[in-house]
């Protein structure tokens, strides 16, 4: 029964070394080399499925060879049966049949095959599409390969300002709309993280360059540098050096368990002077009284208490006599 093109596409992993590399395609080709008359061809190895493994095909020959694949996937394959079990049900020799004539080389072939390889696929992970295109299964190296930069450009500015209010949430600042408006929150709150700020400047910076001149290359080096930058956001900065909030700014800290929420809370508290006011929200539990009481007993006092239901708003002042600088080491819970 014909397959509809929803179930046609199919993924391709390209590895240089099959012990190192995990099965996440469809198919399997690995990049080996044959003597073939004295001289040295390109070839890739094929495992189809599961464990299902075709024949050798030289480099200059794969993407002819994927299509017939394909192509009798497509004609053969019963309703809703995937490739790996298709190509289970057809087994090795079928496929040793099916490919036959793009296995044979002769010497007369071996100038026409090491010129055909220099359209090689390269390591990585691709998509076999329903038209019978092979391009590379991310969508970002997707829009590399067909130079749709200003699509891409704007992917990375949502990723930049994502990672920008994630560390403007860690501070319980509001979201930014714009990357502008980010830059301004974070050089006002969150002073104390200099490398990160340092960083966010240098990549709103490259993205304001590539706007008016781009190339392929520069824009994949310019995502890996978000996505590094984003993934080091990820990281809780329960060690930040300085914690600047504004006054009225409500600490949420109602999703954190202990001691995790007695950490914020004194992290926030540790930079306000004798007489300044904090407010935090916290949960309305026995977790909530727990922190509360530790608050206390280290030297703040709680001022006010707001029940919203599932949660408190307390306000906490710093009267000036606290024990001790806090550290985020700090073992003070009850």
């Amino acid at each position: 029964m014909q397959q509809s093109d929803d179930t046609l596409h199919l993924r391709i992993q390209v590895v240089d070394d099959p012990a190192g590399a995990p099965r996440n395609g469809d198919i399997q080709l690995t990049s080996i080399t044959k003597n073939r008359f004295g001289t040295l061809i390109p070839y890739y190895r094929l495992e189809l499925g599961q464990d299902v493994r075709g024949p050798d095909i030289p480099g200059g020959r794969i993407r002819a060879a994927l299509q017939r694949i394909q192509n009798s996937y497509a004609s053969d394959a019963l309703n809703g049966e995937d490739f790996a079990a298709w190509a289970a049900r057809k087994g090795q020799a079928f496929f040793t049949e099916l490919l036959e004539d793009y296995t044979t080389v002769g010497p007369g072939e071996l100038a026409l095959l090491l010129e055909e390889h220099d359209n090689k696929i390269d390591s990585g992970l691709w998509r076999l599409d329903a038209n019978r295109t092979l391009g590379p299964a991310d969508p970002r190296e997707r829009r590399l390969r067909e130079h749709q930069f200003a699509e891409l450009l704007q992917d990375y500015r949502a990723k930049l300002l994502a990672g920008a209010n994630e560390l403007l949430g860690k501070y319980a600042i509001e979201s930014a709309a714009t990357l502008e408006q980010a830059a301004n929150l974070l050089a006002l709150h969150v002073s104390g993280q200099a490398r990160l700020l340092g960083q966010f400047h240098e990549l709103l910076a490259a993205l304001k360059r590539a706007q008016r001149v781009a190339t392929a290359d520069s824009l994949r080096r310019l995502g890996e540098q978000i996505d590094q930058w984003h993934d080091n956001i990820g990281q809780r900065l329960i060690g930040a050096a300085h914690y600047h909030m504004p006054h009225n700014t409500v600490l949420d800290i109602s999703r954190e368990s202990p001691p995790l929420d007695y950490m914020r809370a004194r992290l926030a508290l540790s930079s306000t002077r004798e007489g300044d006011v904090r407010h935090f929200r916290i949960r309305a539990d026995r977790n909530g009284k727990a922190l509360q009481d530790n608050l206390r007993t280290v030297g703040f006092e709680i001022i006010a208490e707001h029940d919203e239901g599932q949660t408190l708003r307390i306000s906490v002042r710093n009267p000036g006599r606290q024990s001790g600088t806090f550290r985020p080491s700090d073992q003070g819970i009850a």
